[in-house]
């Protein structure tokens, strides 16, 4: 999987506040949008984060919040879950002391659950993050360290201790938020020939589905596959090996096949898709894929593992939309003095330039109640869906943000809803229910 080539991971940087002050002014009757940035870097200083407020109406902004103020720590996850309507974030990076939630339908409170964790000398790095809740249950921020799994409700002042026995059953996540690298964005199951299991500890424990069927599944052994999505509505998995690769030239996306099970219909579905590396993000049951293919030069060579990847210019798909995205600096006013000689490198095609996948522009959304699929075609590397709310879907191209409607078979009636200069390091988006 794409997760499995990456040469170096990236963090974004994020502190948290106490409360976002509403507009003097307030929204239209059209109400607001909130867009939460952060963009990962592999680098040890990060980016200062911001929580948006916008008018769906006219696009005015209408307030912003600093969350990381003077603050240069970076942020080692941000994990939605739509469905229990928080967004948390999590410094530094590697072990996580600072837990911030972002409540979707009162964002003028953030939860601090600062000092919740503590970690032990033999406890390798954070490799994993997600949310765990049964059915009706409150949901807990997740955090494996070496074997180790610790739970932190999502209340004031809680204390984080060991996931009880079993909880890793109820894992949730919403899958890969950004365009390029993401971290901490996979976690690896194992796939039986009659169930899905995930480590709990130092043993596994099913996660109470029924397994799907695969070319690739064997009677004899499981297989470890990466579970990109599972929330009320979905479980969605992928499976090392199953990808299509192109190796015809440059500009080839190949395919990927996801495997998506329908809570409503209890059915699982072989979705296959454009783009060996397409990942996939979802709100309720909506997913909503960035389409990608490997670059010519990082497509694994099975006679040569444990080679490095090197970047070749020669060999190289050109993401569509290279001059914008040259032209434009990924730092705020606030950052510059923390990058010193090398800010000016940093636009928002540095990101670009030795990515293992290109980006054709193009959005897909699947519903996985009726199987349909919407296609969005930007022509632009730098977009993504950043929202589907009821039959309306939010997507950014570069530094816009559009609106489109979505119809029996086709998204209609697009229009741009509003365009700002810090929209290209914006990943989430929400509107207060």
């Amino acid at each position: 999987m794409k997760d499995a080539q990456r040469l170096h991971t990236l963090a974004s940087v994020m502190a948290v506040a106490l409360a976002l002050p509403l507009p003097a002014d307030g929204a239209s009757a059209a109400g607001s949008i909130f867009l939460l940035s952060g963009m990962p870097l592999n680098l040890s200083a990060g980016l200062s984060s911001t929580l948006f407020e916008f008018d769906l109406g006219s696009g005015r902004l209408l307030s912003q919040k600093p969350l990381d103020p003077g603050g240069d720590s970076a942020i080692d996850f941000i994990t939605p879950d739509y469905d229990r309507r928080v967004i948390i974030l999590a410094r530094p990076m590697y072990y996580p002391r600072e837990f911030s939630v972002i409540h979707m339908d009162a964002p003028g409170t953030i939860s601090e659950l600062s000092g919740a964790v503590t970690y032990r000398s033999e406890d390798k790095s954070v490799t994993e993050a997600f949310t765990i809740g049964a059915p009706g249950e409150q949901a807990t921020v997740a955090v494996r360290a070496g074997t180790r799994l610790l739970g932190l409700p999502i209340d004031h002042g809680a204390k984080a201790t060991a996931v009880p026995e079993g909880g890793a059953a109820y894992i949730r996540t919403d899958g890969v938020f950004g365009v390029t690298e993401i971290r901490n964005a996979s976690h690896i199951i194992r796939l039986g020939s009659d169930h899905l299991s995930i480590w709990d500890g130092a043993k596994a424990v099913t996660l109470g589905l029924p397994s799907p069927k695969l070319a690739t599944a064997r009677a004899d052994r499981e297989l470890a596959c990466s579970l990109e999505v599972r929330n009320d509505a979905s479980t969605v998995v992928s499976v090392k090996g199953e990808q299509e690769f192109s190796a015809k030239g440059l500009g080839r996306l190949g395919s990927s096949v996801h495997y998506v099970y329908a809570a409503k219909n209890t059915t699982w579905r072989a979705l296959t898709v454009p783009g060996s590396d397409s990942t996939v993000r979802a709100f309720g049951s909506w997913l909503a894929f960035v389409i990608a293919g490997a670059q010519p030069w990082s497509i694994p060579d099975p006679s040569k593992r444990g080679s490095t990847v090197v970047v070749d210019p020669a060999r190289h798909t050109e993401s569509p939309g290279r001059a914008e995205r040259a032209g434009r600096s990924l730092l705020t006013v606030e950052d510059v003095d923390k990058f010193g000689m090398f800010g000016p490198k940093l636009t928002a095609q540095y990101l670009f330039e030795d990515d293992v996948s290109w980006y054709p522009g193009r959005l897909m959304l699947y519903n996985v109640d009726t199987g349909k699929t919407y296609w969005l075609n930007t022509e632009q590397g730098d977009s993504e869906v950043l929202l589907v709310e009821g039959s309306d879907v939010y997507y950014r191209v570069n530094l816009a943000l559009f609106r489109g409607k979505i119809g029996a078979t086709t998204v209609e009636n697009t229009t741009r809803v509003l365009a700002h200069p810090s929209l290209g390091t914006v990943h989430y988006a929400f509107i207060p229910h």
